[in-house]
């Protein structure tokens, strides 16, 4: 599903000076997704699809996923960049990795790693990794008005992990203290 606000009707009349907006790319195991977003945090135009799972399969391995991200990601962010002035964006966002920590991967989010690395590139802006459980913490901190001073008990359960983490944003970097871990 598709949602999208013009760009024309967000801005009615974009003054001399640019607005700044941000591209965000996560490929996790079962959701290929893309957003736009303006400096205020306000979502602009966003794709999130779930991957497509066999019936009577229980999931998919890590090839079927990037296969299908790989092929799904392109036309998703041909779409976002369509319904928005790309000399806007300042930078973008990607998740390269499930948690992190030494040794966290999965080939998946490699799809969305190159969409951004090339999209940054040819836009000549920055592109800054998170992993994806920073990105679960990171929206529910800001659903919640989380401040910098603010510290939040976040529990991520995910596949086979379980954990218990101490967040609090600073300089919108998410820092993590870690102390129970049931995958461990």
């Amino acid at each position: 599903m598709l949602l999208s606000i013009p760009y024309s009707a967000r801005y009615p009349a974009v003054s001399d000076r640019m607005k700044s907006l941000y591209l965000g790319i996560d490929t996790s195991n079962y959701r290929t997704s893309a957003a736009v977003v303006d400096s205020d945090g306000t979502v602009l135009i966003q794709k999130a699809v779930l991957l497509d799972v066999p019936e009577g399969k229980r999931g998919l391995r890590q090839s079927e996923a990037f296969f299908m991200h790989s092929n799904r990601l392109p036309g998703y962010i041909e779409e976002l960049l369509g319904s928005v002035d790309t000399a806007c964006i300042r930078a973008i966002g990607v998740s390269e990795r499930p948690r992190r920590i030494e040794g966290s991967y999965m080939p998946c989010f490699l799809a969305g790693v190159n969409a951004a690395r090339e999209i940054a590139a040819a836009l000549r802006i920055p592109m800054y990794c998170f992993s994806h459980q920073e990105g679960h913490a990171a929206a529910v901190m800001e659903s919640e008005g989380k401040t910098s001073a603010s510290k939040t008990m976040f529990f991520h359960l995910s596949g086979g992990t379980t954990e218990a983490l101490l967040c609090s944003p600073e300089l919108s970097i998410y820092r993590w203290a870690s102390f129970w871990t049931g995958s461990e």
